[in-house]
This record gives C-alpha cells, sequence and structure tokens, in this order.
C-alpha cells in the first residue's frame, strides 16, 4: 500500500460516488487495467470500460473534479500486479448501511477484519489481484429490502487472484452463483451461520485454481449444484450441520473429505468425482442417526416425511457406493453399503422379516465385511457346543475317559458337526464320533450345528472375500 494512502480513500469514493467508481478507477489506472484484463474471461469487462471513452470534455472535467475532491489516490506500483495487495484498503471499516459493490472493479482489495451491518451486493464485480476477506464479518443487523434476513451476493463475480475469506464470518444468505474464482479460494475455519430460511449457494461456480474449506463450519444449507473444481479441493475437518448438494458437480483434481461431519445426508448425484478422493475418517454419525431416530417419534401425520427422508438417504448412500466402486475404492464403498442396508432397515420398521433378517446380517458380519465378527461366531459355536457336550458328558457320568481327552473328543465332535456337509465324522473322525455314539444331547447338538455350522462359515468366507478380492 502506498505511503500518502489512507483507508477513507477508497471508501469516501464508494459512498459519494458509486455511479462513476469504474471510470474514476479506469481514467487513473486505465492502461494497467487492461494488461490485466485482456485474457477471454474479461474481454466483456474490457469492452465494458471501452465504452467510457472518448468522453466529452464536460464529463473529463466531472471525473478529474471527482478526484481532486476524493484526493490522495496512490500511484500504480511500480513492481506492477505483483504489489497490488491491500491496494483498495477497507480493512477494519465498518459499513453501517447497506452497501453494493455490483458492477464495480476492485484492485487489490483488502477487506480483513471489515464489518457489514447491512445487506452487501457483490454481483458481478470484478477483484483482480490478491483479494482479503479475512476476518471479516457479516452481522446482518440491517436487513436486504428484499429479504427478511441478511443476504451477500457475490453473483457472477470473478476474482482474478487468490480470495481469502479464512475465518470469516458469513451471513445466513451467501450468493456465489457462477462465481469465477480464477486464483485459489480459501475458506479456512470460516463460519456461514444458520437461518430458518438462508442457504449459501455456489451454484455454477468455478474454482480453476485450489479450493480449501478447511475446518470451515457450515452451519446452513449449502448448494454446489453443477459447480466445478479443477484443483485439488479440500474440506478437511469441515463441518457440514445441515443439508449439502454436490449434484452435478465436478471434482477434477485430488478431492478430500478427510474427518469431515455430516449432520445430514449429502447429495453426490449425477456427480463427477476424481479417482483421487478420500473419504477417510468422516463422521457420519449424526447423517444417519438424522433419519433413524423418526422410528422411535414417528406419528401417523409425520409418516410421509419420515418415509421420503429415509428413502433419500438410501439414494443417497447408494449413489456414493457406486461412486466408490466406480473409483475401485472398495472399503469405501462397502462402507456406504452397509449405511444403505441400515437404512433399509428404517424405512421396512424394526418387526418386519426383511428388518429382522437384516439386523442378523450385520450382527453376524457386518453386512459381509466383519471378517473378526464372522470369524466369533463360527469359532465360537464350535467352542460353545463343545463345552456343552462334555460338560454334559461329566454330569452325567457317562465317560470314563480322562477329562483332557474328553474335552478334545468334544472339540473334535463339534468342529465336525459345524462341518457335516463335508461327511468328516464318516471319514476321519470315526474314533470321535464313537465316544458319544447313542447319546441324545450329541444328536440334538449335530443337528443344530449342521445348520448353523455352513452359514457361519459361508458368512465368514464372503468377509475374506470381500476384504481380498481384487475388484
Amino acid at each position: 500500500m502506498a505511503d500518502n494512502q489512507t483507508p477513507s480513500i477508497w471508501y469516501k469514493l464508494l459512498i459519494q460516488y458509486p455511479s462513476e467508481w469504474n471510470e474514476v478507477i479506469y481514467y487513473l489506472y486505465g492502461d494497467q487495467i487492461r494488461s490485466l484484463i485482456l485474457e477471454d474471461e474479461f474481454e466483456h469487462i474490457r469492452r465494458s470500460l471501452d465504452r467510457c471513452f472518448p468522453w466529452s470534455d464536460g464529463r473529463s472535467l466531472e471525473i478529474k473534479g471527482i478526484i481532486n475532491q476524493i484526493g490522495g489516490f496512490p500511484p500504480w506500483p511500480k513492481d506492477g500486479s505483483s504489489a497490488l495487495e491491500s491496494f483498495m484498503d477497507f480493512r477494519k471499516i465498518s459499513f453501517s448501511d447497506n452497501t453494493a459493490f455490483t458492477d464495480l472493479i476492485l484492485i487489490g482489495a483488502n477487506f480483513e477484519k471489515a464489518t457489514f451491518e447491512g445487506w452487501s451486493d457483490f454481483q458481478n464485480t470484478t477483484f483482480l489481484g490478491l483479494t482479503h476477506f479475512d476476518k471479516v464479518k457479516f452481522t446482518g443487523i440491517r436487513s436486504s429490502p428484499a429479504k427478511k434476513h441478511s443476504i451477500v451476493s457475490f453473483e457472477n463475480s470473478i476474482f482474478e487472484h487468490t480470495v481469502y475469506f479464512d475465518q470469516a464470518s458469513l451471513p445466513r444468505t451467501f450468493k456465489f452463483e457462477s462465481t469465477y474464482f480464477k486464483g485459489a479460494a480459501y475458506f479456512r475455519k470460516t463460519e456461514f451461520h444458520s437461518h430458518d430460511f438462508g442457504s449459501v449457494s455456489f451454484n455454477n461456480a468455478k474454482f480453476k485454481s485450489v479450493c480449501d474449506f478447511t475446518s470451515a463450519s457450515i452451519n446452513s444449507d449449502i448448494e454446489f449444484k453443477t459447480t466445478e473444481f479443477c484443483d485439488n479441493t479440500r474440506f478437511v475437518e469441515t463441518s457440514f450441520k445441515s443439508n449439502v448438494n454436490f449434484s452435478g458437480a465436478k471434482f477434477k483434481n485430488t478431492t478430500s473429505f478427510r474427518k469431515a461431519k455430516f449432520d445430514k445426508m449429502p447429495k453426490f448425484f449425477e456427480t463427477e468425482v476424481h479417482e483421487d478422493v478420500d473419504f477417510s475418517n468422516v463422521n457420519w454419525d449424526d447423517a444417519e442417526y438424522c433419519y433413524s431416530q423418526f422410528m422411535r417419534f414417528k406419528h401417523k401425520k409425520e409418516y410421509d416425511i419420515f418415509l421420503e427422508e429415509v428413502e433419500n438417504a438410501i439414494r443417497a448412500w447408494d449413489r456414493l457406493a457406486l461412486i466408490m466402486g466406480e473409483q475401485e475404492k472398495l472399503h469405501e464403498r462397502h462402507a456406504f453399503f452397509r449405511r444403505r442396508m441400515r437404512a433399509e432397515r428404517v424405512r421396512d420398521g424394526k418387526w418386519a422379516i426383511s428388518s429382522i433378517a437384516n439386523k442378523f446380517y450385520e450382527l453376524l458380519s457386518d453386512y459381509g465385511w466383519g471378517a473378526g465378527s464372522a470369524f466369533f461366531w463360527w469359532a465360537g459355536h464350535i467352542i460353545v457346543f463343545a463345552l456343552i457336550l462334555f460338560c454334559v458328558n461329566i454330569a452325567l457320568d457317562n465317560s470314563s475317559l480322562e477329562h483332557l481327552k474328553l474335552f478334545g473328543g468334544s472339540l473334535l465332535a463339534s468342529f465336525s458337526n459345524s462341518l457335516s456337509f463335508l461327511g468328516l465324522t464318516d471319514i476321519h473322525l470315526q474314533s470321535v464320533h464313537s465316544m458319544f455314539e447313542g447319546q441324545l444331547v450329541y444328536s440334538i447338538i449335530g443337528t443344530i450345528q449342521a445348520i448353523l455350522g455352513p452359514v457361519f462359515l459361508f458368512l465368514l468366507l464372503l468377509t475374506l472375500r470381500n476384504r481380498f478380492r481384487m475388484k
């Protein structure tokens, strides 16, 4: 920032002469601005500015008069665009009234720790150079004339360079629809406030460079429909506390949701995801609870709402499982499959036959993924029935065998019963079978294990297959 520049210069120009802003800027820095906006995406801006010229003698005098009245405008940095940071300094300024930056050109704008008490309109604004909104606060004390709550709009705006919204406090309605972020966009530790009628929209926005929402707290509904993420995208440890919609979005580079937290089901319908996408350690507990709680409190009048909520959850889990399947990420795919199965159980009702079977499938093998659980049930039933057989023979004193030998025989007998379809008793374990031949308890145990053994073994083999298959 030039030594002769004070933070009030640009604020005075904005408040006193908002309609003449672009003409003043172009009069002062026309050649330099043209050098920054010759690229195709800024062609419409260049044409718009060119229409300012040639000025009539009267208009030229008016613009000069405004410049002289405000005074103190800084010269263009000798180092060019690389020295434009904080060129237009709005730091710590409190905008107490409704503020419109519509269609303005802002050069190296710095709004760090500024406060906007009313609605703020940045529609079609062009941000040249590095832009800062760090720790800015949109308090919404004054409302928009069209809304009953605060609103900030950056619709159709262009950020030519990196923009920072780090630790900013953003209002209940915040619009970045069709906004073009040419440079990196940082929303780290940013807080998006909540409101019954508010939302945040990045629909149709384009992030050409890095997009970083690390540790952001998003308390209101947020949409990224048909948004394009061209570079690294980070939602690491981001907290989504309301509805989030990525439908139709395109993630073209590395994307991370690691340790993010979703309180409601995210929507990824018709979303294109890069092969390097990370959903590790995401907290989905509240996303599942938000619809499963209806099973406890639902009434007849709420049934339609409940059913729609669960059906949407099933579709959302299924879509995420499909995306992970296409990326051949088997662990993540099966994790979403398991959540879909639990949602189906909620939809069908606690005592439906399908729900009971569903619950047993989860209990016995975690839906074909819990190898440890499946092995526990398979090995456990062998040991339990061996103990029963051993204890019965001890209690009845039907055996003169040593206890250790009797227990070993009971274990082998239980094992062979669980694999009765292989015929081990008849071929290899005839001596063991003869130890308990004629006992009613042995026949009963054998019948039960002939049913349970293959089931437990199948689930164990299924979990091993699911975990270790190549595709």
